[in-house]
């Protein structure tokens, strides 16, 4: 469990470095999307009391997303030709739940509010979802990340730290 908080520790830095450089606010989808921080809440309670993992895969996922070219959900492109972040080697193992969990998380709130809320917003709140249920800390997410357009394997090369 130390390796963990010591990931849930450098995620919330990341998050608050990366969300001081965009305009973003908690309320975001007050209008258009009320619900769907509790959408994504449930969804990622759900996957977790199915799987003993959800949190940990989840919490990578998005640390592998904002080392990458910032917390844009870049990860959770798909491509045809397996060259995308997700098929970077070292994102391989994440596709046995943390892209399921937040897949999940996706279609529930798009079930809802269907084009309005970015995956990348998806996968924060998923995140801090995740940390929560860990027994880490509560916290807010300031919303209105745009989803990164492309994704490259190659770019994720050098870019994430290792764990030692």
């Amino acid at each position: 469990m130390g390796v963990l908080k010591k990931v849930w520790r450098i995620m919330i830095i990341v998050m608050i470095i990366k969300m001081s450089e965009a305009q973003l606010s908690e309320n975001f989808y007050r209008f258009s999307c009320p619900l769907a921080e509790t959408i994504v809440r449930q969804s990622v309670t759900n996957k977790f009391t199915q799987t003993s993992i959800t949190a940990q895969a989840t919490i990578r996922l998005f640390f592998h997303d904002c080392f990458v070219q910032g917390c844009d959900a870049s990860i959770m492109i798909y491509s045809a030709n397996g060259d995308a972040e997700k098929d970077a080697p070292i994102n391989l193992s994440l596709a046995v739940d943390g892209f399921d969990t937040v897949n999940k998380a996706k279609q529930a709130v798009e079930a809802m509010c269907p084009g309005v809320v970015s995956c990348a917003d998806i996968l924060a709140l998923a995140t801090r979802d995740a940390i929560l249920l860990t027994g880490g800390p509560s916290y807010n997410v300031e919303l209105g990340r745009r989803d990164g357009l492309k994704s490259k394997a190659s770019d994720v090369q050098g870019k994430l730290p290792v764990l030692e």
